[in-house]
């Protein structure tokens, strides 16, 4: 099962009046993704929780956290390269979101958090995520492979060799026999002669 983990605790209302997506709200939303979640809402004790557990998503609150958010995602990236970070932020933090997305998060959301959009984007997370891990595991299938093969050519260089050197051995030994012969041949026919 994928697990994601958040910061962030807040719901707040939106311009319609209607509640975002807050923190509760946010993990029914990605739990009914069947989805293990965890949430932290403490800024400081989100590099501790990286540190120890691995997690398919981790998504940011930067308002709360700023301006130790953004500053949070090259920290994530290096001890975890695998894990998606999305960050959420202000509708009009433009500048925010290119900043997280140049300093390695996989996307941003604007808030108020939409479901569909939250649920797309966590998916698609966990989709390129996926397809991340197969292609380095066939990296290092192929990488494996080709040491193999490295290998067995070595073996079958060193064989070859063996079967050249035991064919010029070969060789000697024929014409030996066959100078043997001929010599025998010319004393027979020498004793015959006499």
């Amino acid at each position: 099962k994928y697990k994601g983990e958040w910061y962030g605790c807040q719901v707040e209302k939106s311009l319609s009046g209607q509640s975002s997506l807050g923190g509760g709200e946010l993990q029914v939303t990605i739990t009914a993704l069947g989805i293990r979640t965890h949430m932290v809402c403490d800024p400081l004790k989100v590099l501790d929780q990286v540190n120890q557990a691995f997690s398919n998503v981790l998504i940011l609150d930067v308002v709360l956290m700023r301006p130790f958010g953004l500053e949070l995602i090259p920290e994530v990236v290096e001890v975890r390269p695998e894990t998606k970070v999305i960050i959420m932020i202000a509708c009009a933090d433009r500048d925010a979101a290119i900043q997280a997305l140049k300093l390695g998060a996989f996307g941003f959301l604007e808030k108020p958090v939409d479901a569909q959009l939250l649920s797309y984007t966590v998916a698609r997370a966990l989709e390129v995520q996926k397809t991340e891990i197969e292609f380095r595991r066939t990296c290092q299938d192929l990488e494996s492979s080709q040491e193999k093969l490295l290998a067995h050519k070595s073996h079958l260089e060193s064989l070859n060799q063996q079967l050249l050197e035991s064919n010029m051995a070969l060789s000697v030994l024929a014409k030996n026999v066959e100078m043997t012969k001929n010599e025998k041949i010319k004393i027979r026919k020498a004793q015959k002669q006499d």
